[in-house]
């Protein structure tokens, strides 16, 4: 090997300098060499630098530790930390240091900042995971040494197009970012360059320095490694290849080794050009590792396209399929278990590589489950800690003017003293009564609980409070700041430590410390721990960056933001025996004798690559092109990944394992990775085993609480034994897990269908529902009595939503008609005479009075205010409809809203006696009594109640209870005002065809009155008396004209005969008396009905979840439906039976 000579100058005189590689493959002892020959530099005056990848220095200080018992001489330091070790030697001239948060911040600022000028980036500003590319390419950019000067020459020399206007505008960031560097900071990604600048003349100039763990290097470092070579006495640089040279020829993009060999390459020409000593390369040939035969075979293949394929039984490798990963973790954690209790592992000699962010969560579970200590090698990211989502929150809110999801993001923190019951409180009133953005900050009038009605709803003193409470933690940002008012940053974070101090955040994040530890969470202890120093690092950094510019809330929002964003917390591995878990990229594994890789699917592993930063692969290319070159394309970073899976596999020496799962959370099919069918191919009598099930006697007693849920498991399954009768009497006995065996057990028999409430609760329940009930609640009773157990007794309800309802368009209608007929009757005016101009003039005069009355603004929005006006014109065909019915009638309105059983009330309630004296008491509220008088003196009344929407009064339904409201209040009316009944009517007070009037077939009026006709049953006898207006219509092929009444029908099932008229009558007491008894019985059984093909009760149920009567017994839906002739029948027999 050819010697070249570079000497420097010296106190002692002239010093040669040279340039030594350590090669050999994986497990050959490289950085066991390097350790040991630092450890054996006695001389304390000799500075040593020891230069690994930044997530490794804690690992390689200890293995330092392990054989030297002091590091006085010795720094073991990653690029980045030794350019900041150096430069506080040196000295910034004045510049603070930028770390990654702070880079974040103020490239969030410069980017507002040119927010105007910027064209091709204009609306990608405040587009999540921009500020990230962002920062990445700013990185890169500094990294591969690019300038703005160079950038300005490529954007010359290229075409028109994307990458053109890019770089335009990448242009200008860049080069105000490169402005403050140069004048105020030292950022992270510029520290290398003053590193490479700062070597000759420092402390380091003259030591010995190591050089291990990476597999390539950029340009920064490329320069740092060149000013080493040229001042350091000796630099050794760690590679692990094989076979081992100072230098190779022509290199393949799709090698392996491709980044490793380039990198050798350029080294050796850098030592070259200066002149520098290349030793013979220090190679280590033979493998320290003791692997197993398989893993041997494995490692020395791998990558061999022409290998003899493994003959021999396979016993260290194993492959396992899953159908899910929860099935694939709890194989996983059982063979874990299994070395460390049957085979002598310890847990620290096992390895477990996750394939995907997905397993995270699960694996912690399962982990805890199974007793398996364990540490999880990343970093925890704070974005999402309560702490950094109440800042947040805290600071939209009143930047982003009171938005609920702030609001109840900040409340559901948990920092504030308010009550979960409150926040819930208030939030339920908020989301149902449309308080969102300015509103926060007015009166609220409406939604609350009233003397006369509402018992569903809040008090107001109650949510007046709660808001309160809200408004006095955030009072030093609400009363300083507004959306548009500009301010200091520095006075902006003052006061956000004020609202800080409002909810003692600090003496809860000590609690909150206190409780992980009592609970032994050491990883939540640690990171609550950290979290508050790693806040106040982020806002110290944003007041040095920004101090005294004034910025707006948003835009203080935002750059918080993408200072949080990068902000993390590592966590220093227990002490103690415990299972390492990482993944392929961050993880640093040794002395681990089994390796279990999890998510082994296609896309995981390796990492399915996407392009990121800002530029494209393309696009990469023309700068190449065009001599800038930029950081890794797909293919290179690709081997590199290979490479890096590779050198993860053979990390154990004793047992690999890798499992996939071949269905993800969401259901969709997942392939495996590739690796699977590689070591397939290399060991063809390796098959995939199938997860089934963990249930092996040893695989069950892996850990207590896992072996518990087996048990659980196995009793549902009705599996039986002699080995789980001893495990139910264990855990029976047992103080912890025997509470839970009767809790289990409770549940499992409450899970049983119960047809009927115990009895000590029917006296609460009669009180409650049925002293003082309504004939709805009866008909919700019959429809499905678990539905009126969930719905009056338990009164479940689902979560309100601000919107407009088809209640709220029924009851403005209802309010229409009821108001116009007590105007017409209170003055006496001739029904007669009023027209359609008479009642479309009452509607506009009275419309916006009754919507303010209505105890809710739902029409104040442009939207909903347009609907008004639809509202309004149906309400005017409607009224109109009314009157023309009431007009061609000769029974005429007598009373309006008349009461029954309520306070004031002139008619009594429903009193019908059940068993044992119980009485139940019904009121109710009839909407319209009309009267005729006979010549005889007898007085019949037709009885009218509007509807919001379509409804027929049905023979099937009353003889159900399902309609019983009309014959009752009919009953009522006969029995306390001694008339006669004539008919009982349903009228639709909201038909929408009636405004699509041009889009009728026929939009005659009378046609169109004849669509409002009412729908209900009456006594045939007095159909002419009912109806005094026809029309003619065209009847069957004949094309004979017909005369039909207009505002009622003639069907056989709506007219009735004298005797039917009162059946009817009688037999809607007999239903209500059986539904009375089967509720003092307390019957709650889930019991839906089914009428015809297109009704049944579970339609639009909200408590469908609960019985899920739909996914298991859809088919026993009870069915209502017979003929009208059959229905009459049972109802005279029953009624004459009574």
């Amino acid at each position: 090997m050819n010697e070249h000579i570079f000497k420097i100058n010296s106190a002692e005189g002239v010093m040669k300098v040279s340039l030594r590689y350590i090669m050999g493959g994986s497990g050959t002892g490289k950085t066991t060499q390097c350790i040991n020959e630092i450890a054996c530099r006695n001389n304390l005056e000799e500075r040593i630098f020891y230069i690994v990848p930044e997530q490794f220095t804690l690992e390689s200080e200890k293995n330092l530790l392990s054989k030297k018992n002091s590091l006085i001489n010795i720094n073991i330091l990653g690029f980045k930390h030794f350019a900041y070790y150096l430069i506080s030697k040196m000295g910034t001239s004045g510049r603070a240091m930028l770390d990654d948060t702070g880079r974040a911040m103020l490239i969030k600022k410069i980017v507002l900042e040119l927010k105007n000028k910027l064209e091709f980036y204009k609306n990608s500003v405040d587009k999540q995971g921009f500020i990230d590319n962002l920062d990445m390419t700013i990185t890169e950019l500094m990294q591969y040494s690019m300038s703005p000067e160079k950038i300005s020459l490529l954007i010359s020399g290229i075409g028109e197009g994307n990458l053109k206007n890019k770089l335009k505008d990448i242009y200008l960031i860049f080069s105000k970012y490169r402005e403050y560097l140069s004048r105020e900071y030292i950022s992270g990604d510029g520290a290398l360059d003053l590193l490479a600048e700062f070597i000759k003349g420092s402390v380091v100039e003259g030591s010995e320095v190591w050089i291990d763990g990476f597999k390539s290097f950029t340009p920064q470092e490329g320069r740092v490694i060149e000013q080493l070579l040229k001042y350091c006495r000796r630099v050794n640089i760690v590679f692990t290849i094989n076979p081992p040279a100072a230098e190779y020829g022509k290199l393949s993009n799709f090698d392996e080794q491709y980044e490793v060999k380039k990198s050798i390459n350029h080294i050796t020409g850098l030592a070259r050009e200066n002149n520098i000593e290349i030793e013979n390369i220090h190679y280590m040939s033979k493998n320290y590792k003791k692997y197993n035969e398989e893993i041997e075979f494995l490692k020395n293949n791998y990558f061999k396209y022409r290998f003899t394929p493994y003959d021999n039984n396979i016993s260290n490798i194993k492959i396992y399929r899953a159908n899910n990963l929860y099935q694939e973790i709890d194989k996983i954690c059982c063979e874990i278990k299994g070395l460390v209790q049957y085979k002598g592992y310890r847990y620290k000699d096992i390895a477990l590589i996750i394939g995907s962010d997905d397993y995270e969560i699960p694996l912690a579970c399962a982990l805890k489950k199974y007793d398996i200590p364990n540490f999880l090698d990343s970093r925890k990211s704070i974005v999402s800690h309560p702490v950094a989502e109440f800042i947040t929150a805290a600071v939209d809110i009143i930047a982003y003017n009171w938005n609920n999801n702030d609001v109840f993001k900040l409340l559901k923190t948990g920092f504030t003293d308010i009550s979960f019951e409150r926040i819930y409180s208030l939030e339920n009133y908020v989301r149902a009564n449309g308080i969102d953005k300015y509103k926060w900050n007015k009166e609220w009038k409406y939604g609350f609980k009233s003397e006369e009605k509402g018992i569903d709803k809040p008090d107001k003193e109650y949510i007046e409070e709660t808001r309160n409470m809200l408004f006095e933690i955030l009072l030093p940002l609400k009363e300083n700041y507004n959306q548009s008012r500009k301010a200091e940053v520095r006075d902006i974070t003052e006061s956000i430590f004020k609202v800080l101090e409002n909810v003692s955040a600090t003496e809860k994040i000590q609690s909150e410390v206190k409780n992980a530890e009592e609970k032994g969470d050491v990883v939540k202890a640690s990171v609550n721990r950290e979290i508050w120093n790693v806040i106040t690092d982020v806002t110290e950094k944003m007041v040095s960056i920004l101090g005294n510019e004034k910025v707006t809330l948003r835009e203080y929002s935002k750059i918080l933001k993408a200072g949080l964003n990068t902000a993390t917390i590592g966590i220093a591995p227990p002490a103690q025996d415990y299972l390492i878990v990482g993944d392929m990229e961050r993880t640093r594994l040794s002395d681990i004798k089994a390796m279990f890789v999890v998510g082994a699917n296609d896309g995981n592993i390796p990492v399915r690559l996407t392009e990121k930063g800002i530029f494209t692969d393309d696009e990469k290319a023309v700068m190449e092109d065009n001599n800038v070159e930029l950081a890794l394309g797909i293919v290179q970073m690709t081997n590199n990944g290979r490479l890096g899976i590779y050198f993860n596999l053979i990390k154990a020496t004793d047992y690999l394992c890798l499992s996939y799962p071949t269905g993800s959370i969401k259901g969709e099919g997942l392939k495996p990775s590739g690796i699977i069918s590689k070591i397939q191919s290399l060991f063809p009598k390796l098959s995939e085993e199938i997860i089934i099930d963990t249930g092996s006697e040893k695989e069950i007693l892996s850990g207590k609480s896992a072996a518990f849920d087996k048990l659980i498991q196995a009793v549902g399954n009705e599996e039986d034994s002699e080995f789980l009768k001893e495990l139910y009497l264990y855990y029976k006995n047992d103080d912890e897990y025997g509470k839970k065996i009767r809790q289990i057990k409770n549940g499992i028999f409450s899970q049983i269908p119960q047809s009927y409430l115990d009895e000590k609760l029917i006296p609460n329940l009669w009180d409650r529902v049925l002293s003082r009930g309504s004939v709805s609640k009866l008909e919700k009773f019959t429809g499905c009595p678990f539905k009126f157990y969930m719905e009056y007794i338990l009164r479940a309800r689902e979560k309100e939503i601000y919107k407009l309802k088809n209640n709220d368009i029924g009851i403005l209608s209802h309010r229409v008609m009821e108001e116009f007929s007590k105007y017409v009757t209170e003055r006496g005016i001739d029904w007669n005479i009023t027209n359609k101009e008479y009642t479309d003039a009452f509607v506009d005069t009275h419309i916006s009075q009754f919507v303010s009355e209505m105890n809710t603004d739902i029409f104040e929005s442009n939207r909903n205010s347009a609907i008004l006006n639809k509202i309004k014109q149906a309400a005017k065909f409607a009224l109109w409809a009314n009157v023309e019915q009431i007009k061609a009638s000769k029974f005429k309105p007598e009373n309006f809203e008349i009461s029954f059983g309520r306070r004031n009330s002139k008619i009594p309630a429903i009193e019908i006696e059940i068993d044992n004296g119980k009485i139940l008491r019904l009121n109710g509220v009839i909407d319209r009594v009309d009267k005729m008088l006979k010549e005889d003196g007898s007085v019949y009344v037709k009885i009218v109640d509007y509807k919001s929407s379509g409804k027929k009064l049905d023979i099937n339904k009353i003889y159900n209870g399902l309609q019983l409201q009309l014959a009752l209040y009919m009953d009522t009316l006969v029995e306390n005002m001694k008339v006669k009944p004539a008919g009982m009517f349903y009228f639709e007070v909201n038909e929408p065809k009636l405004i699509d009037k041009e889009k009728a077939e026929d939009s005659s009026e009378n046609a169109m009155l004849k669509r409002m006709a009412l729908n209900g049953m009456y006594d045939e006898r007095l159909a002419e008396e009912l109806n005094t207006a026809f029309i003619e219509k065209t009847k069957g092929r004949s094309k004979e004209t017909v005369r039909i009444p207009r505002d009622i029908s003639e069907k056989e099932s709506e007219m009735l005969t004298d005797e039917k008229m009162d059946d009817l009558l009688k037999y809607s007491k007999l239903v209500v008396k059986n539904i009375g008894r089967e509720i003092a019985k307390g019957n709650i059984e889930i019991s839906p009905y089914k009428y015809g093909t297109e009704e049944d009760s579970c339609k639009f149920c909200p408590y469908g979840a609960v019985c899920d009567f739909e996914n298991s017994s859809k088919e026993k839906l009870r069915s209502i439906g017979k003929s009208d002739k059959d229905l009459w029948e049972e109802i005279h027999k029953k009624v004459n039976e009574e």
